[in-house]
């Protein structure tokens, strides 16, 4: 005889089979996973659709999952506000998130990925299509991985919602993954981790207070909330309470996300614990790229997009070309020449 107990497994496999979902989404399939057990079950129960009800549910769910190292959170999405809910393995690791999902060479692509948009500058918290396809070479063990194979790849990180692509062609970190890899991002990135003054979760786009010395920062979203509660007389900020616009988009605030992105910008590929003027230290070494579509080295020339730099040190950065291949015209600085043929 089915017990309220298949609602909760029934709702556990529809959840694990969809990721990330709208609480309004969530709702519906719990509503509809508790019908499907009442039609069968000779005692039945009625359903209770209320937040109370909802709330309860939530805890004995959890208080389930919690045996399995899973939990079943909620995060609010940063310009929008709408509330997602997703499982998520407790264990905070991104190989056993995907695991499922991803062989392990993808799954180190993934991480290569998202370690780049992590310490991305001025936190832009983003990278280009370019810089993504490029990290397919900076895979350790080398694979064979072909160039087409990386961009279907990444083309199911963003159909299965664990990165988002922008209009713009750049790529930044879902709801998603800012959720289920939070415990990843803050034990391995803590330095460049950030955190909205408001409702102190992860914050990757929004804005930051202009004021010199404030740590200020909100989601869209929290802004949003922030200006509305204060509609009367002058917004101040949060922490220093010195004046702000009440336009996001206004120069006096700093903004964080791809709109920290610079107009015709070089995108560069930094290290983890680097820096990206070619600061010199004790070791050399040298930095070439690989020609996704076979499985030798090559040495890159001026067409294949990528320059060969030689910096002395472990804080080493592997400078990007931008789409064109254009020099600036401010710069003096010759540029270095490698000595292998």
């Amino acid at each position: 005889m089915p017990q309220q107990a298949d609602a909760y497994r029934l709702f556990i496999q529809s959840m694990l089979s969809r990721g990330a979902v709208p609480e309004k989404l969530a709702r519906t399939i719990w509503k509809k996973c508790a019908e499907a057990v009442n039609t069968v079950n000779k005692h039945r129960e009625q359903f209770n659709d209320t937040q109370k009800a909802w709330e309860d549910f939530l805890k004995v769910l959890n208080t389930s999952l919690d045996k399995l190292e899973l939990g079943f959170k909620s995060l609010s999405d940063q310009r929008t506000g709408q509330v997602v809910f997703a499982i998520v393995n407790l264990k905070g690791d991104a190989a056993a998130q995907m695991a499922t999902e991803y062989t392990p060479v993808e799954i180190a692509y993934f991480k290569a990925l998202v370690e780049q948009i992590m310490i991305a500058p001025r936190h832009k918290y983003s990278i280009t299509s370019l810089v993504a396809m490029r990290e397919v070479s900076m895979i350790k063990p080398k694979t064979n991985i072909t160039k087409s194979q990386a961009e279907i790849v990444l083309s199911t990180f963003v159909a299965r919602g664990w990165l988002v692509k922008s209009k713009s062609g750049r790529y930044s970190l879902s709801p998603r993954s800012l959720m289920e890899l939070r415990p990843y991002l803050q034990t391995n990135y803590a330095e460049h981790v950030l955190t909205c003054s408001m409702c102190e979760e992860i914050l990757t786009t929004g804005i930051a207070c202009a004021h010199e010395g404030c740590k200020c920062k909100m989601h869209p979203y929290c802004f949003k909330r922030y200006s509305r509660v204060r509609a009367n007389g002058t917004l101040q900020c949060k922490e220093c309470e010195q004046d702000w616009p009440r336009d996001i988009e206004s120069e006096g605030f700093i903004p964080i996300g791809e709109k920290a992105v610079k107009k015709g910008e070089h995108e560069q590929r930094v290290r983890l614990g680097g820096s990206s003027d070619g600061e010199d230290d004790d070791d050399d070494y040298e930095d070439v790229d690989v020609d996704m579509g076979s499985q030798s080295q090559s040495q890159p020339t001026q067409t294949q997009g990528r320059k060969v730099s030689k910096v002395k040190g472990k804080k080493r950065v592997a400078v990007e070309d931008s789409d064109e291949d254009v020099p600036s015209a401010t710069s003096t600085q010759r540029p270095r020449r490698s000595n292998r043929r």
